[in-house]
């Protein structure tokens, strides 16, 4: 940028600060002549002049008018209320023809002209429009004119019927229009005629659509019809209007529900009074129940009124034998929420006060043991959640009790509808199932799960039927337990088409001779009971007894009983433990008997958090009855499938549990008698076979086949105990704040984007001294939000680089501030004409001694700073780095802090010029990141602004060392690249989760006789790419904990003046952060491959991803010159070789040149390949003989330099093989440590062997040219591989699951934990803006003339 250019832009920055009055400052950037407008043109003392005089000495003083601006001008005069000048402008510009006029101008002046000259000018107006201009803007705007008055009704209906003529109803905005004439007329026959419309031409309700509805429906107080719509509305998440929420609130008092009315009003700001009004005329009307204290509380904690909401519960006197432990769990949350600890205690007090010393109990108990734990940063919140989910437990739900025997159906049909409406559980008795057989069935089970465990394996789950260990399965997924304290025994079908496909399994006879009799018999009686049942659930529907039986449901029906046993033992607080996790059932209904023990909860209303839950005791001889999935998709949701959960006890505990489900390809869609025009079909259409597929594990057979402990592998992989629990607590709470939702990053505009980021960067910060983290925890939290954010370079090298480099009074002012964030800093080293060159960067700083300053400036173009993250739009300060100039001798690049903006407004200080450097590559990735430019024009700081840590200039100006080793700064130097390291594992391992999980749920081809494709997992092919990058990931991981030793250990050394082992440290870790980025970028677009096409989608989560990483290979150092970094000091400890000089750290190997020169490898056959010995040495001969190769061919150059320009290709290979040697050397070190966990250790060898194997298939030429090993020796290695690869199958999907990632962090759909991977692609599908319609955004403009051929026929 020229000098001119900077100067002018510093221009402009003081125009736009300055405070005069002026148009166009809301508008931002605008020409100089447009900011030299008249003042009176927008000042309210000027209401009457005409502008048209200035408006004409603007054009002759531009020349040239531009569209943008003038019609800036008169929306700018719109909004400000002048409508008169508006008009005066907007007739200007269409008389003066200065640019050419388009339908939104007409539309704006027509506006116009109806607020000031009323509607007959307009219609004239509208009729000197040319038809050619009257677009849907314009039609709007006429539209929109005759609805503000009942008695255009007429003209209304014609101007609507116009547009649906010539196409235009394609948004809602038109039908909001008229339904709120409508409305104004109470014609709700004719509201719901246009919402069938819409729902007809898929026109998408918007805000006002459904506020103009709702407020239909609430003034003619239809109140079933409101509620009904308002259930669809929250399904949509559309926010209603506080006047929509009055109206509502007003109708329910007309109706005289007082009590909902005050829920209504929690809703709406500023409503306290009126709820307190309410409530007094409630309580005068009505004896008060729980429910009624419930409501009001939680309208009030709405509001905001915490004192308010506890003076109500003052007030509250417990109903009935037990506490409603839901009232006090309000004021609880809140209290949780806002950090009240004293609140807390207060509330336990009022629930002693109450005599309900049992629960006083268990609360007592959890917070004694808070406190104990105070400071422990997450631990608090922990058993805050666990307190007030204790808390929840205890009220018992009474259920409805149905009597099958009765005669009179109809009656008995009303009753569980009632209970489905209501609860979606009941009881069901005398169905006449013998008490003899439910003894027998229950002996027998207890029978079966008493049997050895290795019997009970053999009958292992296979196609969803036989037997399932403890913890081998999990309701919840999203939870961070282990699995559901529970085992299972699944038998289904005895005879059809399912029994053939998914055979039973049955325990041997000869151990329990009547175990599959007993059971046969028992199937058959539930199924009778079950499809008696469905017959009065049928009823219940308004629908004919049979319905279930013609559509095909109880044809063949996946029905399935399930024989279950909890332990029962409750294990300590601080894991999460249930017998069956939450969940809702799959199918139609399910029927559960137990043997008494307590332990089932439901949740009524499973959208509300917390979770209510309540008990449900088990009745002697009678079924629990439950809806499942699929009815309440039949009934439209009107019939509740219930959350419910089994806790445990600390009982053993039997149930027998039967799930009736619908005949695989029976259509499940909703009933028309549920469904109406106010409250269409809320799920689509779909097979039953299809939602179980949807909503199982589908890598629950993949996991089962594991032969290690998965939850030991964590803690490996984690790196210790201590730092698992951090990282998995953290993960978690990160995926359960909606704050950090990510999904749709891809779908965010740049500047939507970088908001996003601002605010999430915002809230961690609250969230972080909110729950006290410590650094470790803070740090992850930073890292688990995974959006790329200016705090990264904060705290990755703004803090550090003042730490190291930095004198104590320095750190002491600097980094007080920034561990604050009163100031945000990043680090402005690199340049548009250098990045690697450090020693080449041209920004200078020269040192004034009149004024004690130095003076920052930027000489030329590719002097301005580029790159630098945090740069662009956000920090205030940076850590630059100049050339150091004083008395007129260049001293080198030396780091200043220097401020950028103001801490007042954020704007650029003078001289500065500093923006964004625009988008980078991939949808969201890092475009989070501002990465910026910066220019200084002479700026000036005080001299103490220069980090002296390691120099100082005098007052004098001269130039002073300090007594520091410059040595220190190359400690920061290990620590970031270690990072870098580690960041590669991770990165890698993310990649290698994804494209495991969805291998092992994708098949193809491989199918005979119309059975199932084979798994992609299962081709060699897919083996031989896809799991070197698995063992390459725990590699990476290894090789960057080994890394954190070696900077605590050059840290160490550098405090003690010990520089021995610095230029190794220095080689190493420049040579793994090359390594390491490249194979990681590489393996992630292979991944990427691996998932075939839908790889490529954003939903993959592998684009961005790579999108994100790829930049590693170049930032800190681009990795061909690191590795030539590399082969230097090879070169260097080469030459040593014969002086004495004992090579140290990862060259020790070469001081043994003498053997590894002349050595040949001893393997014999493909077994010997599992010898760490003969790998190393295998390894260390290839990486020496390479280097001493490339230093003999060095020697023939008379000039090393030129000889090193010639040799670079050969000499970066010779680096590569030096770093592989180190990446190999430490996994192997890792497996010689105490490794515990049943068969972790094995599965670590497995994949240190297929590291190291596939290396040397994939460099075979080095070690064949270097003879090494023979080409026998490599095919035995390949031999090797193979066989390594069979043995790690049926572990990959858990050596994934050891990454312990959340479906949050790894925010991909083909990834999933679950493995549910296709609906949720067509869901992604749907959410993209491009299927917001049907019909496309250009059809009437582009698409159209072309397929009715409206085009001008050429000549040619």
């Amino acid at each position: 940028m020229c000098k001119t250019q900077i100067l002018q832009q510093h221009a402009r920055r003081i125009l736009a600060q300055s405070n005069r009055s002026c148009l166009f400052r809301s508008y931002g950037t605008v020409s100089a002549a447009a900011q030299n407008l008249p003042s009176r043109i927008v000042t309210d003392s000027n209401q009457n002049a005409h502008i048209t005089p200035v408006l004409e000495s603007w054009q002759k003083q531009v020349h040239q008018v531009k569209p943008s601006d003038l019609r800036g001008l008169i929306k700018n005069l719109r909004d400000s209320n002048q409508f008169s000048k508006a008009l005066e402008a907007s007739k200007w510009m269409g008389e003066q023809k200065v640019f050419d006029i388009v339908p939104e101008d007409y539309s704006a002046r027509l506006h116009l002209v109806e607020n000031l000259l009323g509607l007959e000018e307009a219609e004239k107006f509208f009729k000197s429009i040319p038809k050619n201009m009257r677009d849907y803007s314009v039609y709007a705007t006429l539209l929109s004119s005759y609805t503000k008055s009942e008695d255009r009704l007429d003209k209304a209906e014609a101007t609507f019927e116009k547009m649906r003529e010539l196409g235009f109803l394609l948004k809602p905005s038109p039908f909001n229009s008229m339904i709120s004439l409508y409305g104004q007329l109470q014609k709700l026959d004719m509201v719901e005629k246009l919402v069938r419309e819409m729902q007809e031409t898929k026109v998408e309700c918007d805000s006002p659509t459904v506020n103009n509805i709702l407020r239909v429906y609430a003034d003619t107080c239809k109140i079933k019809a409101m509620e009904t719509f308002k259930t669809f509305v929250d399904e949509q998440g559309i926010k209603l209007e506080g006047g929509t929420i009055v109206a509502m609130a007003k109708a329910y008092l007309r109706s005289g529900s007082i009590e909902k009315a005050i829920e209504m009003y929690g809703n709406v700001e500023g409503s306290e009074k009126e709820v307190y009004r309410l409530w007094d005329e409630y309580k005068k009307e009505t004896k008060v129940n729980d429910n009624g204290y419930r409501t009001v509380l939680s309208s009030l904690l709405k509001l905001d009124d915490i004192q308010g909401a506890e003076k109500v519960y003052e007030e509250w006197k417990p109903e009935g034998p037990k506490l409603d432990m839901s009232i006090p769990s309000l004021l609880l949350s809140r209290y949780y929420a806002e950090g009240m600890e004293m609140k807390i205690d207060q509330m336990v007090k009022s629930i002693r006060k109450k005599r309900y010393e049992m629960h006083f109990k268990k609360i007592k108990e959890r917070l004694i043991l808070r406190r104990v734990i105070v400071g422990m940063g997450l631990k608090v919140e922990q058993m805050a959640k666990e307190t007030i989910r204790r808390s929840e437990m205890g009220t018992t739900l009474l259920l409805p009790i149905i009597d099958l025997s009765s005669p009179e159906k109809i009656s008995t049909a009303q009753l569980i509808r009632q209970a489905c409406l209501e609860h979606g559980f009941f009881y069901v008795k005398n169905h006449g199932i013998s008490e003899e057989l439910v003894e027998r069935v229950f002996k027998e089970s207890k029978g079966f799960f008493n049997l050895p465990l290795e019997e009970k394996m053999a009958l292992l789950r296979r196609d969803l039927l036989g037997y399932t260990p403890l913890y081998a399965e999990k309701l919840d997924p999203s939870l961070s337990s282990i699995g559901d304290s529970k085992e299972s025994f699944y038998f289904g079908s005895l005879e059809g088409v399912l029994a053939q496909r998914y055979p039973n399994q049955w325990p041997s006879e000869g151990i329990l001779p009547s175990w599959r009799q007993t059971m046969e018999c028992y199937y058959k009686n539930v199924l009778s009971v079950g499809r008696k049942l469905l017959g009065l659930i049928a009823l219940a529907l308004d629908l004919e007894e049979d319905f279930f039986e013609k559509v095909g449901a109880l044809n063949d029906p996946t029905a399935v009983v399930r024989l279950l046993r909890y332990p029962g033992e409750v294990i300590s607080s601080d894991v999460e433990t249930y017998g069956a996790s939450a969940h809702s059932d799959y199918g139609m209904v399910t029927l559960l008997l137990t043997d008494g023990v307590p332990g089932l909860q439901v949740c009524r209303d499973k959208s509300k958090h917390p979770h209510i839950w309540e008990d449900v005791p088990a009745i002697k001889g009678a079924f629990i009855v439950n809806i499942g999935d699929m009815m309440e998709r039949w009934a439209n949701g009107l019939f509740r499938s219930t959350l419910h959960r089994v806790m445990p006890v600390g009982k053993e505990r039997y149930s027998v549990v039967f799930f009736l489900d619908p005949n695989p390809d029976c259509n499940v869609k909703c009933l028309e008698s549920c469904c109406s025009e106010t409250c269409p079909p809320r799920f689509p259409p779909i097979l039953a076979g299809d939602y179980i597929k949807e909503r199982i594990d589908h890598l629950a057979d993949e996991r089962n086949k594991a032969e290690f402990d998965v939850e030991e592998m964590k803690i490996v992989w984690a790196g210790s105990r201590h730092a698992f629990e951090v990282s998995d607590r953290i993960a978690r709470l990160v995926a359960s704040d909606p704050v950090f939702e990510k999904s749709n990053r891809a779908r965010l505009s740049r500047k939507e984007l970088f908001k996003s980021t601002l605010r999430k960067c915002a809230h961690a910060f609250k969230r972080i001294i909110e729950l006290r983290l410590n650094e470790e925890e803070a740090g992850k939290l930073r890292h688990f939000i995974d959006q790329p954010a200016y705090v990264d370079l904060h705290w990755g090298m703004f803090v550090p680089a003042i730490k190291g480099q930095g004198t104590e009074e320095q750190q002491k002012k600097w980094l007080s501030l920034a561990s604050k964030m009163q100031i945000i800093g990043c680090y402005a080293q690199t340049e548009l004409g250098h990045g690697s060159n450090v020693q080449g960067l041209e920004t200078t700083a020269t040192f004034d001694p009149k004024t004690d300053e130095f003076v920052i400036h930027t000489p030329t173009q590719t002097a301005s700073k580029w790159w630098p993250g945090g740069l662009g739009k956000v920090s205030t300060h940076a850590v630059v780095y100049a050339r150091l100039i004083t008395n007129g001798k260049d001293y080198g690049i030396h780091g200043f802090i220097v401020q950028l903006r103001s801490l007042e407004d954020h704007s650029p200080l003078p001289n500065i010029t500093v923006g964004d450097i625009g988008t980078k590559m991939g949808n969201g990735a890092y475009n989070s990141m501002d990465n910026g430019f910066l220019m200084f024009d002479h700026v000036r700081i005080p001299r103490d602004q220069m980090l002296m840590r390691l120099s100082k200039v005098t007052r004098e100006g001269k130039y002073v060392p300090s007594d520091v080793p410059k040595q220190l700064v190359y400690g920061t130097m290990v620590y970031v690249r270690q990072a870098i390291v580690a960041d590669a594992s991770i990165a890698l391992s993310r990649a290698v989760c994804i494209a495991t999980r969805y291998s092992a749920v994708r098949r193809q081809f491989g199918a005979h006789n119309g059975g199932i494709e084979t798994q992609v997992i299962d081709y060699k092919t897919q083996q031989n790419r896809l799991f070197p990058l698995l063992a390459s990931a725990y590699a990476f991981r290894f090789v960057g904990e080994w890394l954190k030793w070696l900077y605590t250990d050059v840290t160490e050394r550098l405090a003690a003046s010990d520089f021995a082992t610095l230029p190794e440290a220095h080689a190493c870790t420049a040579g793994l952060k090359s390594l390491t980025t490249t194979a990681t970028a590489d393996a992630i677009e292979e991944c990427r491959k691996l998932c075939g096409g839908h790889g490529y989608l954003w939903c993959s989560g592998l684009p961005e991803l790579f999108a994100v990483y790829v930049p590693a290979c170049t930032y800190e150092g681009d990795n061909v010159v690191l590795q030539l970094q590399v082969a230097r000091f090879l070169m260097k400890t080469v030459a040593q070789l014969g002086s004495g000089k004992v090579p140290v750290g990862t060259t020790a190997y070469m001081g043994r040149a003498a053997h590894l020169l002349q050595c040949r490898s001893g393997v014999q056959k493909a077994e010997d390949w599992l010898n760490p010995d003969a790998v190393l040495e295998a390894f260390e001969a290839r990486a020496l003989r390479m280097a001493v190769t490339c230093a003999k061919n060095l020697s023939k150059f008379e000039n090393q330099e030129q000889g090193f320009q010639e040799l670079l290709a050969d000499l970066v290979e010779a680096a590569i093989a030096h770093c592989q040697l180190i990446v190999v050397s430490k996994f192997i070190a890792k497996l010689e440590q105490d490794i515990g966990g049943k068969g972790v250790k094995k599965q670590l060898n497995n994949l240190c062997y297929i590291y190291a194997l596939y290396l040397l298939h994939k460099h075979l030429g080095d070690f064949l040219s270097t003879n090494s090993i023979t080409p026998k020796q490599a095919s035995l290695a390949n031999d090797q591989l193979r066989s390594l690869y069979s043995q790690v199958r049926p572990n990959a999907v858990a050596l994934v699951d050891a990454f312990n990632y959340t479906d949050h962090y790894l925010n991909s759909v083909l990834g999933r934990y679950d493995g549910n991977v296709y609906p949720k692609l067509f869901e992604e599908a749907w959410k993209d803006p491009l299927n917001d319609s049907v019909v496309p955004d250009g059809y009437h403009e582009y698409l159209r003339p072309v397929l009715k051929q409206q085009l001008r026929t050429a000549r040619l």
